[in-house]
This record gives structure tokens, C-alpha cells and sequence, in this order.
């Protein structure tokens, strides 16, 4: 089975301020760009990358900073750190730097029979962080694609192109995919994603 119809991903999404700040699906993005190597080939692991434009995540001001984790999500202007071992609504809504998680779990980028990276592109106007191939830790046998796009408008977007779990266990993992300004922000709940996508977030209320 596929994570979206396994029914066990989880997404949370607070302090939305705009129409378009998150969309889950969409189009995903051929050109995947650079390999990040202090994030690929590696297990639960961090790398610091910078845009070449400036991105106001929510009410936040605006970076060029993003910590990339190979578990699946990206803090935006500090280090939540690498987020082992497992997707946390308490951490995303609490940790103190801003997060964005398109599958956040324990995610393998050193896949055991293939190769598994993460990647960066940057277009100017927006950036494209790709999870491809990646596996779980410390089963065999997943194979997961996905990626987050940061816009210079402040939107997100978040779309994958084959989650696929395989055996071993990966199954009976939580993956979790949602945006948090951190800092103690409520908790709106959680979407079943297999019956959603595509969607699209606006304001709490």
C-alpha cells in the first residue's frame, strides 16, 4: 500500500494568515536541482542551505536561512534539529523555529539497495527541496518521493510522487506533513490526507 491510502499520515497546519500560504498536491517539479550531501546518504542528519530570496514564513520575519532534515521537513531561520524519530504534533507546534514537513518521520536517505537523496533547486522566486527514493529506518524495502516548494510570495507547497511503503514495517510508522510557526501555537488537528488531496489551507478561525 501507498502512505496516502494506508490512512496514517497525519497533517497539521496552524497560524495560516493568506489564501494561499498551503497546498497540498499540485504539480511536482522535474528539475530537482543540486544534491544536498550532508543530508543524502545519511540518517538523521541536518544541512543549512540559502535562498536566494527572501521568505516570510506566516507572521515570521523573513530568511533566507532553511535547515533541511532528512527526516522529511525543513525549519525556517534556525535549527529544530534533524527530528529523530518520529513525526510530532507537539514538537511542530512547539519546537521554537518554524517547520515545514511535507512526510516527517524516521526517514533513511542511505537507501539499503539504491540510491536515495535529497536535493535543492532554487528558480529565484521559489525553492524546491525533493526527498527521492528515500527508505525508513531501519526497515527495507520503502521507497518514497516528495517534495516542498518554498514561493517568494510566502506559499507552500508540499506534493508527492510515490509514496510507496513496501515491507518491513514502514507501514506502521507515523508520517506526519503540516506547517507550524512553532513557539506554543495551537493544534487545529489532523486531515486524513487519502481522502483530501489536493487541498489547499486558508486562516484559522
Amino acid at each position: 500500500p501507498t502512505a496516502l491510502d494506508a490512512g496514517n499520515v497525519q497533517t497539521h497546519s496552524s497560524g495560516i494568515v493568506t489564501p494561499f500560504d498551503v497546498f497540498f498536491g499540485g504539480v511536482f517539479e522535474p528539475s530537482i536541482g543540486t544534491l544536498l550531501g550532508n543530508v543524502s546518504s545519511c540518517d538523521d542528519c541536518t544541512e543549512e542551505v540559502t535562498l536566494s530570496f527572501p521568505f516570510a514564513f506566516l507572521n515570521e520575519p523573513a530568511t533566507t536561512s532553511v535547515f533541511v532534515s532528512s527526516n522529511g521537513f525543513v525549519s525556517i531561520g534556525g535549527d529544530n534539529g534533524d527530528g529523530c524519530c518520529t513525526g510530532d504534533p507537539s514538537q511542530l507546534v512547539n519546537d521554537p523555529f518554524p517547520r515545514v514537513a511535507g512526510l516527517w518521520s524516521d526517514l533513511f536517505t542511505a537507501d539499503y539497495g539504491g540510491p536515495a537523496n535529497v536535493f535543492f533547486n532554487d528558480f529565484g522566486n521559489r525553492a524546491v527541496f525533493t526527498w527521492q527514493n528515500v527508505d525508513t529506518c531501519c526497515t527495507q524495502g520503502a521507497d518514497i518521493t516528495f517534495q516542498i516548494q518554498l514561493f517568494d510570495f510566502g506559499g507552500i507547497q508540499i506534493t508527492y510522487n510515490g509514496v510507496n511503503f513496501g515491507g518491513g514495517g514502514a507501514g506502521n510508522r507515523t508520517y506526519l506533513g503540516g506547517i507550524s510557526p512553532g513557539g506554543g501555537v495551537s493544534d487545529p488537528g489532523e486531515i486524513d490526507l487519502s481522502a483530501t488531496i489536493p487541498f489547499s489551507s486558508g486562516a484559522q478561525s
